[in-house]
């Protein structure tokens, strides 16, 4: 991974990655999950054509975005 996840923009918590590849190797899913409240981002590439590795990247992009981004 090469961004450092956020806490957790709800209650602080540490967020954990989940990888999930199921049988079809084209259908697999990226969750950032916080063990403290189970917020959670979900990035799926089904029907996408998307590689893991941009996958997982956006998941962290989600995960990592606040409402004051930028400002």
């Amino acid at each position: 991974m090469s961004e450092e996840l956020k806490p957790c923009p709800f209650c602080g918590g540490r967020a954990d990655y989940v990888h999930t590849s199921h049988r079809d190797l084209m259908n697999r899913s990226h969750h950032y999950v916080c063990r403290k409240c189970n917020a959670t981002v979900f990035i799926d590439t089904v029907g996408k054509y998307k590689s893991v590795e941009t996958t997982e990247q956006e998941a962290i992009k989600f995960w990592n975005r606040r409402a004051d981004n930028g400002k």
